[in-house]
């Protein structure tokens, strides 16, 4: 087996990342672009891009706090603060259907197959269960805290500005009322 042979002279992430960490919010690079800078076939080797992007995204997110979002068949976009807060949204709604997935290998099992199976497999299957069930239950429990408190900072927000509003009108009345005199 050969030994590990690098494909230029550093690693294909840090070209990425240096093309990237000094670009705008909401700039694009997309997969030509990638693969000129690579010298790769943007078509061919489309996975060697996506790996060195992966590892550059992460690179940017850790030093720069910049985030990359895909754009399908497209290439990267770097996301703004707004854009951020929608990417976790996304993350977590694929983490939350993820997590049952998780779950269904070990709670639908074949009933037989496990009677038949030894003492460490059949242990493994229950607390395997249990774990990803007791998972599943505080995930929920997060989710509805989460809904919670998001309708109690809209709520605040929207008293915030509703007296804002009202002490602007306040002003604008005492200001007509000492122009009167």
């Amino acid at each position: 087996m050969a030994a590990f042979k690098p494909a230029g002279e550093q690693a294909r992430w840090k070209y990425v990342y240096e093309e990237l960490r000094e670009k705008p919010y909401g700039h694009t690079i997309d997969y030509a672009e990638m693969g000129k800078l690579l010298e790769l076939d943007p078509v061919e080797d489309r996975h060697a891009i996506q790996m060195a992007m992966r590892r550059a995204a992460k690179e940017l997110s850790e030093k720069d706090f910049k985030h990359i979002e895909s754009v399908r068949n497209v290439g990267y976009r770097i996301v703004d603060l707004p854009g951020q807060l929608e990417l976790s949204r996304t993350r977590k709604k694929k983490a939350d259907k993820a997590m049952v997935r998780a779950q269904d290998p070990v709670e639908y099992v074949n009933k037989d197959l496990l009677a038949e199976a030894n003492d460490e497999v059949r242990r493994g299957f229950y607390v395997l269960a249990r774990a990803m069930d007791v998972l599943n239950q505080a995930h929920r429990h997060l989710d509805l805290r989460q809904q919670r408190m998001e309708a109690a900072l809209e709520s605040y927000t929207s008293k915030t500005d509703k007296n804002t509003d009202e002490v602007e009108e306040l002003k604008r009345r005492l200001a007509a009322l000492e122009a009167k005199g």
